[in-house]
């Protein structure tokens, strides 16, 4: 009947009339348009082409419903962002001092990482009208542009171990939904973005510490059976493989190096999200241990700097929460928002501070009479 990567959501108006919303390409913020496809009522066969009719900018149409005799549509109307808080941690990462509020925009904001001095933090955002990367000191309340480009959006990007490069995987503009399959250097100072390599399926790219000093990313393999670990130099480019982790097919995961690049820490999103995997990197035995706690899903998961303990970001029931996690699997609460959506944490080289990746929604009921 229809295929459109831009779909939002979709309900049927009345027998041979299907309304649907869709997104609106290169918006600078999640908005949509209401469209309407008229198809045949036995076949479902479309009759026509897709047709627009609204011109709604700067907020997002979803949640559809229209009354039996086709004459009103409700539907929810809000915005959805991400903001990224900072803190300071207290108690070997246990506890946070003065949560703030540290992008004061509604865009798509993910935290990067950190500068080596702790006082400035890099991230992406979707401000520009693509995915770009950005830099804001923790005194600072507007960002300063690393690099945005109109023609690419950036995927998952990560310092690399001296500081000096932001690494990072992209997908032309307007295919976000498309893996991957390139890895970008960009000088963390700015300037022109640099294909390093190429591979299949680049779902995700991490480094180590300056001493340790590793990266890798890792690729699927063609069942989804396993995920390939592969090693990576921010100068020379594609190295050897380094090991496989098996996956389940169709199943989210999320994975990170450890700073002293001795192991990854490996996740099932929502295949077992209390387990979490410590696999070593030479080849050695696997440990799992069992986040104490009841899940629905695992958002994220990264390294506390000094390679001792994790934060994880989780989704219950009743919201999300951000875990410090030990190496034990013992878990404790130190972040929570009231709503479900990712959460994330990335403490800085010092261990003193951490960007929080969080998310936010405002919406409202809307009704369309003699629709």
């Amino acid at each position: 009947m229809l295929s459109d990567e831009q779909l939002v959501a979709i309900t049927w108006i009345r027998p041979g009339r299907l309304v649907y919303s869709r997104a609106v390409e290169a918006s600078s913020v999640l908005a949509s348009n209401l469209w309407e496809l008229k198809v045949d009522d036995t076949s479902g066969s479309p009759r026509s082409k897709p047709r627009r009719l609204t011109d709604w900018s700067g907020f997002l149409v979803f949640g559809l419903s229209a009354t039996a005799d086709a004459k009103q549509l409700a539907f929810l109307r809000g915005t959805y962002y991400q903001p990224i808080f900072v803190a300071d941690l207290a108690d070997n990462g246990n506890r946070l001092v003065n949560p703030h509020r540290f992008t004061q925009d509604q865009y798509i904001n993910m935290q990067v990482g950190w500068t080596p001095d702790s006082q400035e933090v890099f991230f992406t955002s979707d401000r520009g009208g693509t995915y770009g990367i950005y830099r804001q000191g923790l005194n600072a309340s507007v960002p300063q542009t690393v690099n945005a480009s109109l023609s690419m959006d950036v995927g998952v990007a990560h310092l690399s171990p001296d500081a000096s490069w932001i690494l990072f995987n992209a997908a032309p503009h307007k295919l976000m939904r498309t893996n991957p399959s390139q890895i970008y250097r960009l000088a963390a100072d700015g300037g022109s973005a640099q294909l390093l390599l190429e591979a299949k399926e680049i779902h995700n790219l991490t480094c180590s510490g300056r001493i340790a000093n590793k990266c890798v990313y890792g690729s699927p393999t063609e069942d989804k059976r396993e995920l390939i670990i592969t090693a990576f130099d921010p100068i020379a480019g594609k190295g050897k493989e380094l090991l496989r982790i098996p996956t389940e097919p169709d199943v989210g995961y999320g994975w990170m190096l450890s700073p002293d690049g001795s192991q990854i820490a490996f996740q099932n999103e929502h295949g077992n999200p209390n387990k979490i995997q410590f696999v070593p990197i030479d080849g050695s035995k696997t440990r799992s241990v069992e986040l104490k706690g009841s899940f629905l899903s695992c958002t994220s998961i990264d390294w506390a700097p000094d390679s001792k303990s994790l934060f994880v970001g989780t989704e219950a029931s009743d919201g999300a929460t951000l875990l410090h996690v030990d190496l034990k699997g013992n878990a404790r609460p130190i972040w929570q928002q009231p709503h479900n959506g990712p959460v994330g944490g990335s403490p800085s080289p010092d261990g003193r501070h951490i960007a929080i990746g969080a998310t936010g929604f405002n919406k409202n009921v809307w009704l369309i009479d003699n629709f």
